[in-house]
C-alpha cells in the first residue's frame, strides 16, 4: 500500500470535507507538519522516508499548529479509527517477558477481538492494527470528547482483557486520542536497525463508533478496575449483578 493510498483510506473524507489537518510527526527533531491533504503527507513521508522515524495522528488536529506542536486533546476535530498497538517481546527493544512472544501471537489479540482490523500493520518491533471509522467522528466540546475518549479506553481495556486470556499482556496507556502510530512504508529505525514498517493485511471494513462499543466491555469496568484487566472478572461479576437487581 502506498502513502497515497494509505492516508486517503485514513483521512481523505475527512479532508475533503475540510474537517482539519492530518498530523506527521519526525522523531528527528522532534517536528511536527500539517496537511490539508492526503497527497501532501504522502509526499512528505516519501522525502523523509530514509532520514527518521514518521509517526501519524488517530485524529485530526483543527489547524496547522505549527512545527512546534503535535496537538493536545483540545486541538482535535475529528477522530479517525481506533486502534492496537501491540509490542512484542524482544530484547533490547521490549524487555518484559509477559509480552506476546511473536508477531504471530500478537496477532491472535486481534484475532480475539472478533472484528476483523480494517488494516493490520507490521511495525518493525511488533504490530499495529487499525479500525477505521465508517465516517470520521467530529469532536465538537469536551462532552463529544470525553465520549470518543470513553470508547477509545474500553477498547483498549477489551485488548487488554483478550491478551490476558491467551497468557500475555497488553501494555496499556495508548488509547489517548491524540495518539501518534507509525506510518505504514516508513523505516523503524530504533536502535540503529532499519526495520520496514508495512501493511499485512487490508480487509476492507470500516465500522461505526456502535460497531465498535458493541464488542468492548462495559464502561463501568473501566471506571472501576481503572482498566486494569487483573481485576476484570471480580468487576464484571460486580457488575453482572447490579444488572439482575434492576
Amino acid at each position: 500500500m502506498s502513502y497515497d493510498q494509505f492516508f486517503e483510506k485514513l483521512a481523505g473524507s475527512g479532508l475533503d470535507d475540510g474537517l482539519g489537518f492530518l498530523t506527521i510527526w519526525t522523531l528527528k527533531g522532534k517536528k511536527s507538519h500539517h496537511f490539508a491533504r492526503p497527497e501532501f503527507a504522502a509526499g512528505f513521508c516519501d522525502r523523509k522516508r530514509e532520514e527518521t522515524d514518521l509517526y501519524y495522528g488517530t485524529a485530526l488536529r483543527h489547524k496547522d499548529l505549527g512545527p512546534s506542536r503535535r496537538g493536545g486533546l483540545e486541538d482535535l476535530s475529528a477522530l479517525l479509527c481506533l486502534w492496537a498497538d501491540l509490542d512484542v517481546h524482544t530484547e533490547g527493544v521490549h524487555g518484559n517477558s509477559a509480552l506476546p512472544p511473536s508477531k504471530d501471537a500478537a496477532a491472535e489479540i486481534v484475532k480475539a477481538m472478533g472484528l476483523a482490523p480494517s488494516i493490520l500493520i507490521d511495525s518493525g518491533n511488533g504490530l499495529q492494527a487499525l479500525w477505521l471509522l465508517s465516517e470520521p467522528w467530529e469532536i465538537h466540546g469536551d462532552a463529544e470528547r470525553e465520549k470518543a475518549s470513553l470508547l477509545s479506553k474500553r477498547w483498549e481495556a477489551t485488548l487488554q482483557a483478550e491478551a490476558r486470556k491467551l497468557g500475555f499482556v497488553y501494555d496499556p496507556g495508548v488509547c489517548n486520542l491524540d495518539r501518534i502510530l507509525r506510518v505504514p512504508g516508513s523505516l523503524n529505525l530504533k536502535n540503529g536497525q532499519r526495520k520496514p514498517v508495512a501493511v499485512l493485511e487490508e480487509s476492507g471494513a470500516s465500522y461505526s463508533p456502535e460497531d465498535l462499543e458493541a464488542r468492548s466491555v462495559d464502561p463501568r469496568l473501566v471506571r472501576m478496575a481503572g482498566a486494569d484487566p487483573t481485576s476484570f472478572s471480580e468487576k464484571q461479576g460486580q457488575v453482572e449483578a447490579e444488572g439482575q437487581g434492576a
